[in-house]
């Protein structure tokens, strides 16, 4: 039961946030014609992710590879997707980018309504028109120096294996000639898994930066896919045991076992792992 108590205080705490965020936000807003970029506002949306993945009890977060950002350099940022909380896990990175999201996320009160205002982008699947409408607004965002978070894999992964890759990003990467920034994450999906609104209880999510990959203008965007997922598969891998690892150390350190540290996941819904 507890950690269902504790999943509840914890969406409690975001959808808290967002409400006391709408000051700011609208505060901020006034700036838009003044920056067009709306940095400031993504620098709030940042602030937002992160106070929350700051304030989670019980996760122990490890970023590593920090150094491959050169500051003041943008990038098309490909990320592994396993879970719902890799959008927080990643604005820990010490990098300002636009991410990618399905447009029904945009309809959620409040919270959609902020990611708008903040300048993230929507994109209706299956849908031509907002696909080109949503190539014109990423295009836009690197040509005035903003990064841009794509999940290649287009969709949340079941398993925690690195699916196949999509070709939108990387003809957007082509088309521009803007380098690939790949990150690994590992253990997101034992925090929140797909199809489950429960956070899980201790879990220590990994994410680490690969060195960036140059991008010639018009390479071909299938063979690009092919070589940027061949770069993540063996560190998404390491960043899994990674994290398994520091699990376990973690639990020791409390004297717990990893059966007594999730009592509640023996009842938990067909959904979670």
């Amino acid at each position: 039961m507890g950690v269902y108590v504790r999943s509840i205080l914890t969406w409690g705490w975001m959808i808290l946030l967002s409400v006391l965020w709408i000051p700011m936000t609208l505060l901020f807003s006034l700036t838009i014609p003044f920056d067009r970029r709306r940095r400031l506002l993504l620098w709030e949306s940042h602030l937002w992710c992160r106070t929350v993945a700051r304030t989670y009890p019980t996760w122990r977060i490890k970023l590593t590879g920090l150094e491959q950002i050169e500051p003041g350099r943008h990038y098309v940022v490909m990320s592994n997707h396993a879970s719902l909380s890799d959008i927080l896990l990643l604005s820990r990175l010490p990098l300002y980018f636009r991410w990618v999201s399905k447009r029904e996320i945009f309809l959620v009160p409040i919270f959609g309504w902020q990611m708008w205002v903040f300048g993230h982008l929507s994109v209706k699947r299956g849908n031509r028109k907002s696909v080109a409408r949503f190539l014109r607004a990423t295009r836009r965002t690197l040509e005035s120096g903003l990064s841009v978070l794509i999940f290649p894999e287009g969709t949340r992964s079941r398993t925690g294996e690195l699916g196949s890759f999509r070709p939108g990003g990387f003809q957007l990467a082509s088309d521009t000639g803007t380098p690939i920034l790949p990150v690994v994450v590992g253990g997101s999906a034992a925090a929140l898994p797909k199809n489950s609104w429960v956070m899980r209880d201790l879990t220590c999510p990994r994410v680490h930066v690969l060195p960036p990959i140059p991008v010639e203008r018009g390479e071909d965007p299938a063979a690009l896919a092919r070589r940027v997922r061949d770069t993540m598969l063996g560190p998404h891998a390491q960043v899994q045991r990674e994290s398994a690892e520091l699990l376990a150390g973690w639990l020791a350190e409390l004297g717990l076992t990893p059966q007594a540290s999730r009592p509640a996941e023996r009842s938990a819904p067909p959904a979670a792992p």
